[in-house]
């Protein structure tokens, strides 16, 4: 015999919203992907902790990222680099010199050309590199539930995959 109350007892994860978005051209994505990200970055700023955190993967999408300083100076909003934290969405147990880094490709195309202080932008241990479980575990504790405990609420303001 079930028991439907056990259900209702018990802890619910919270509820995130997400939304899927297509953009109608190739050529579209970069201006789709910034006005969605100049939003969640306005939206977030105006919180009480006044934090941005955005978790990026890789692949093209750093690439698509190159113009988005141009499209907050056309929206005629102040970023405020300063108070971004970028985290990866996905990354490879590589260094981030390596070509094949998420992390590099994100630095390169980005957050290089932006005022984003180096520290908040959050890499892998790369001394961790001889063991993958190793360095999620590191990623998770010391990236990952640093920055939802500590600086926003338990939140990522902006995922991009």
């Amino acid at each position: 015999m079930e028991d439907n109350n056990a259900s209702s007892s018990s802890p619910q994860p919270p509820h995130y919203p997400a939304r899927l978005i297509i953009a109608p051209t190739k050529a579209a994505i970069s201006t789709v992907l910034s006005n969605l990200i100049l939003q969640s970055c306005h939206s977030a700023l105006q919180q009480p902790n006044n934090v941005f955190t955005i978790a990026l993967s890789g692949g093209s999408l750093p690439t698509f990222l190159e113009q988005l300083p141009e499209a907050f100076t056309k929206a005629n909003i102040d970023p405020q680099w300063e108070k971004w934290h970028v985290l990866l969405a996905d990354e490879r147990c590589v260094r981030s010199s390596d070509v094949d880094s998420n992390l590099g490709a994100v630095k390169s195309s980005f957050t290089n050309g932006v005022g984003i202080p180096s520290a908040q932008i959050y890499g892998i241990d790369e001394g961790l590199l001889g063991s993958s479980e190793d360095v999620a575990a590191s990623y998770q504790e010391n990236v990952v539930k640093y920055l939802l405990d500590k600086k926003n609420d338990g939140r990522i303001d902006c995922v991009l995959l």
